[in-house]
């Protein structure tokens, strides 16, 4: 992790378990989740929590270990799109459920669905209570998997 100051320049404010790439991050109230990502040899299952942004611990393991997967928070749920797993892009929708202010518990992540293809390195949004799903690499009839780019904007309601 590192902090950039008021000149511009960044010094290393704290340390991840593990290197890691082609992670993805979403905040729910004071908590920063970190989720999937690659190891440098494969996907990552891990999802980390920190609160500081200095130190995480590994919360939850995501059913299906991805990188550059598109991730939103809606509520207390965050919603894993796509992504590129070790045998490819995916088209799992993976929910992690984190428990709510005041509440204890396990955070517990499952497969919800799935997209109607499998996408990898798009980008996801919540407007209204609706979750979106913009771009990324899809596969294309003829062409390797994960080669085409798309413009298709998919929503989800859960």
């Amino acid at each position: 992790m590192q902090q950039v100051t008021g000149r511009g320049a960044a010094t290393v404010t704290g340390r991840l378990p593990a290197p890691r790439s082609g992670l993805a991050a979403v905040t729910i109230g004071s908590t920063a989740y970190l989720l999937g990502g690659a190891t440098g040899t494969s996907p990552a299952a891990d999802v980390l929590a920190s609160t500081d942004g200095r130190h995480f611990r590994t919360v939850a393991q995501l059913p299906v270990p991805v990188r550059d997967a598109a991730v939103a928070a809606l509520g207390n749920q965050i919603w894993v799109f796509g992504g590129q797993a070790a045998s490819g892009p995916v088209s799992d929708i993976q929910r992690v459920a984190v428990p709510g202010p005041g509440q204890h518990g396990a955070v517990r992540a499952a497969v919800a669905g799935h997209l109607p293809r499998p996408v990898t390195g798009a980008a996801a949004f919540v407007l209204g209570g609706t979750l979106f799903v913009a771009g990324g690499q899809v596969s294309q009839a003829g062409r390797a998997p994960g080669t085409a780019v798309t413009g298709q904007l998919l929503s989800y309601r859960p």
